[in-house]
């Protein structure tokens, strides 16, 4: 899918692994969690649901939440109040990004230096897992959203009019008509559109963009251990199941 997004932040997961550069090289991850890291909420709002679980085979190291905070030895609580906006009452879905650099430190500079847009988690080049915002907290990590019906081909006439007309509307720039757009999409139910700031948790994982070979760094084996195990102590956490 296309994505467009704060400048130095990625967009939701692209499912075409063709534009959203940020998120093209999960499938590296394992073979038992596919390419596709879109979760979908089955009951538990956020806070609630069980505080200590085992997360499965081979992983099955135990966790605390405590008050937003994930408590566990993987996990470097370093919150910065400058990336929290705001009350997250509902989680729909888990969004993975790269950070476009080659090491933690860079992003954990830029929030300590006030920048105000971000994610909740951020996973080192050496696979250690910085928790830098409140899971009960709204963050900036999610930019404009595609239309998701265009995208896996399932638009109405009606849908496919009205989307067309906002893209072509005159006397707009580019950047208008795509906000439009992407306002059009905020105000359908998940999973009908593509999740926002409003209902994400969001997950930077470090790794530098190659303009040369259009594609991220490689994950390395501790990046890949440390997302796998992060994604799915969430996923149980907040009671989402994959679609």
């Amino acid at each position: 899918m296309t994505t467009y997004r704060i400048p130095g932040v990625a967009g939701v997961y692209d499912h075409e692994r063709k534009v959203c550069r940020t998120v093209t090289q999960f499938e590296y991850l394992s073979a038992n969690l596919r390419s596709e890291f879109i979760y979908q909420v089955q009951s538990w709002p956020v806070g609630v649901g069980p505080a200590v679980m085992p997360i499965g085979p081979g992983i099955a190291e135990e966790y605390r939440m405590e008050n937003g905070e994930l408590k566990s030895g993987k996990v470097a609580i370093k919150i910065f109040g400058s990336i929290e906006h705001g009350d997250l009452d509902k989680v729909s879905a888990i969004v993975l990004h790269r950070t476009d650099g080659s090491r933690a430190s860079g992003t954990i500079s830029a929030y300590s230096n006030g920048r105000e847009y971000g994610a909740h988690f951020l996973v080192a080049e050496d696979g250690v897992i910085y928790q830098t915002a409140n899971i009960k907290k709204m963050c900036w990590h999610v930019g404009n959203i595609r239309p998701r019906c265009m995208a896996e081909g399932k638009c109405s006439v009606d849908e496919l009019k009205t989307i067309n007309e906002l893209l072509s509307a005159k006397d707009l720039s580019y950047s208008a008509r795509i906000a439009n757009v992407s306002n059009h999409e905020g105000k359908k139910s998940y999973p009908d559109r593509y999740p926002k700031n409003t209902d994400s948790i969001g997950i930077e994982v470090v790794g530098l963009f190659d303009e040369k070979s259009s594609s991220f760094s490689t994950l390395s084996a501790e990046q890949r251990m440390s997302t796998k195990w992060l994604v799915k102590v969430l996923a149980s956490y907040l009671g989402l199941g994959r679609r």
